[in-house]
């Protein structure tokens, strides 16, 4: 067993890792098992408190006589605060039953666990991802951290950079000079890494016009690349399970369809591939694309969309079954100038002023919304639908008719939920405080979950935990429905 400099655990040496992952270097500092100090006992509240606690149970009572579910089994619980002490600009994330922070520190970032059922501090620990090469061209620069867990590890990317975590104890794993892509439902990774040819990198001071292209590492090319390599890893020690090269640049998808595979999309064909063995288990020739420039690609649901063509000017997307690859679909993607429609999870078109829901297997217009302009999945068959600046609810609908099954008219906003679970909405109570709701799967109305007597800020949703930051650091509660 070994440590990393400045570390306070050991743990076994990083992986040899061969082609294309690039080792490198950084301090870790992990602390263990901090609990939280309990708060003291309060002091009987002014009769004031007493009056404003009967505005905001006066507010809910409003709201479920007038649109929302009768109470029924609910259980809303105000849970300890997670202090951030000097590190106020921290960034946090719910994930499963446990709260991440990430806080910067120049090039450094400190990234903590806490688990929430108690809260108690997990570990903490320091990290330094490398600078970026020199380089006589445009640089982009690390962006934010970001957190994923996936088959017992977690996943911490500085984009480009990723480190893989233990979940358990902080300690560093393995790390990637590039992104590396978790494939759902396992412990399986894809790490994809572009060739450039010599010479080929653009250099800020020739001033040349022209298309760029950006490596995963953030510099900049005046040439797409030669090819692109591909690499299977095992996410919980780095190892590689398979490598396959393609030309160019390509996509790389993960279908729901095809568990434990990926889809690549190249200039000539659609593979999907097993991600634990590389092999291809299907191929289709792209002979109807042939010839098209800028190829790019998304999944929703279970249909690959494949963009052809310059973005606005006279381009295609053609629909593919993500998991027989047949082709369902071709239609036009010329977007309505002025549109600002915006679609997560929504299989739609951005060709008039708001967006237009498409049939997956057919790719015709099933319904367009009234005045709504952003589209949000809540599951297979629920639509949010939210306002022009994509934060206040208007309504939840049926995704095949546009029927309207709850009205959210009455909120001011909704937060995102990032697993299966029901949809958070939140209403300021004048200068009382936020009250919180939930939206459950095929619901007519929104359920009350409870209040806090103040406004929140910058709140996150979990499936059974709340977060918002306050003055003391971030306030969590917990709830059932």
């Amino acid at each position: 067993m070994s440590a990393d400099a400045g570390s306070a655990v050991s743990r076994a040496p990083d992986p040899v890792v061969s082609l294309p992952i690039t080792m490198t270097d950084e301090a870790a500092l992990i602390e263990l098992d901090r609990p939280v100090p309990r708060a003291g006992a309060g002091t009987t509240p002014p009769v004031r408190r007493h009056r404003d606690v009967g505005l905001l149970l006066a507010t809910l009572l409003v709201l479920a006589l007038g649109g929302a579910a009768p109470t029924g089994s609910v259980l809303w619980h105000r849970l300890p605060v997670i202090p951030l002490g000097d590190r106020s600009d921290a960034d946090y994330q719910i994930v499963g039953d446990r709260l991440y922070t990430i806080a910067g520190e120049g090039h450094r970032h400190v990234t903590t666990a806490w688990s929430l059922d108690p809260v108690r501090r997990l570990w903490s620990v320091t990290l330094t991802p490398p600078e970026p090469a020199p380089s006589p061209g445009l640089v982009l620069m690390p962006g934010p951290g970001s957190l994923r867990e996936s088959g017992g590890v977690l996943l911490v990317s500085f984009d480009p950079y990723t480190l893989v975590l233990d979940r358990d104890t902080g300690a560093v794993r393995w790390r990637s000079a590039v992104p590396v892509d978790p494939v759902p439902g396992g412990r399986l990774g894809v790490v994809q890494e572009q060739v450039y040819r010599p010479g080929s990198v653009y250099d800020t001071s020739s001033g040349d016009p022209g298309m760029l292209y950006f490596s995963p590492s953030g510099v900049a090319h005046r040439e797409p690349p030669e090819r692109t390599v591909l690499t299977g890893v095992d996410l919980a020690t780095g190892r590689r399970l398979w490598r396959t090269a393609e030309p160019g640049s390509v996509g790389v998808s993960q279908p729901d369809a095809a568990p434990g595979s990926v889809l690549v999309l190249t200039a000539t064909r659609l593979v999907l591939r097993d991600a634990a063995t590389g092999a291809v288990l299907r191929r289709r020739e792209l002979d109807e694309l042939r010839g098209a420039a800028g190829l790019s690609s998304d999944i929703v649901g279970d249909v690959l969309r494949v963009y052809s063509g310059a973005y606005g000017d006279g381009g295609r997307v053609t629909g593919y079954d993500t998991a027989t690859l047949r082709r369902l679909w071709q239609r036009p993607d010329i977007p309505v100038p002025g549109s600002a429609a915006n679609c997560s999870g929504v299989l739609c078109a951005n060709d008039g002023p708001g967006p237009a829901v498409l049939n997956p297997a057919t790719g015709t217009v099933r319904w367009r919304p009234n005045g709504g302009r952003s589209l949000l999945a809540l599951d297979p068959d629920t639509l949010l639908e939210a306002g022009e600046s994509n934060v206040r609810p208007l309504r939840t609908v049926d995704a095949d008719t546009g029927r309207t099954r709850t009205d959210l008219h009455a909120w001011d906003a909704y937060l995102d939920v990032p697993e299966p679970g029901p949809l958070i909405v939140t209403r300021n109570v004048r200068s009382h405080g936020t009250v919180f709701g939930a939206v459950l799967p095929g619901a007519v109305a929104v359920q009350p979950l409870g209040y806090a007597d103040a406004r929140m800020v910058a709140c996150r949703a979990g499936t059974r935990h709340i977060a918002c930051l306050s003055p003391a650091g971030i306030q969590v509660w917990s709830y059932r429905v």
